[in-house]
């Protein structure tokens, strides 16, 4: 699998059992890695408050972000208890619990509690939805100046 040589040990086990379960689409496994690795590089310049990935599911690009960036605080979203679960697990057998929370709620609701609301300087989406529904879930966890890296 090229360009997934050098992602945290035990990683590509880990998508490939979320792909199994169905947490991740059906296409090949390692393009929808170098796909998400495309985050990396799109953040590169980003400042270092804590960032969010919206709809995390089985971890594309959550658990690569959070995985390749361990100085920086992630929270991984999902609505679904199964993907909250896997994600929570996940987390636990790559050892980036210290810098890597998973928040269980619907980003349309917690991006306007006043715990949530401009917390993050960075927010990511990969196939969370459209666009523009996208940008208005996000919206509400932005800070100043905050990032929005999405992509369909």
């Amino acid at each position: 699998m090229e360009g997934c040589q050098d992602l945290a040990p035990g990683l590509m086990a880990i998508l490939a059992e979320g792909q199994r379960i169905g947490l991740i689409g059906p296409a090949p496994l390692w393009s929808q890695v170098a796909h998400s690795r495309s985050f990396v590089f799109a953040l590169s310049g980003a400042d270092s408050r804590p960032r969010l990935d919206l709809g995390s599911g089985g971890g594309l690009p959550g658990l690569i972000l959070a995985a390749s960036q361990p100085e920086i605080s992630w929270w991984l979203l999902d609505a679904r208890e199964r993907s909250v679960t896997f994600l929570e697990s996940a987390v636990a057998v790559l050892g980036i619990q210290d810098s890597t929370r998973i928040l269980h709620g619907r980003a349309e609701d917690l991006g306007r509690e006043e715990g949530w609301r401009g917390r993050f300087g960075v927010v990511t989406a990969r196939n969370f939805g459209g666009p523009a529904e996208t940008a208005e879930c996000a919206a509400g966890f932005l800070g100043p100046g905050g990032l929005l890296v999405v992509s369909e």
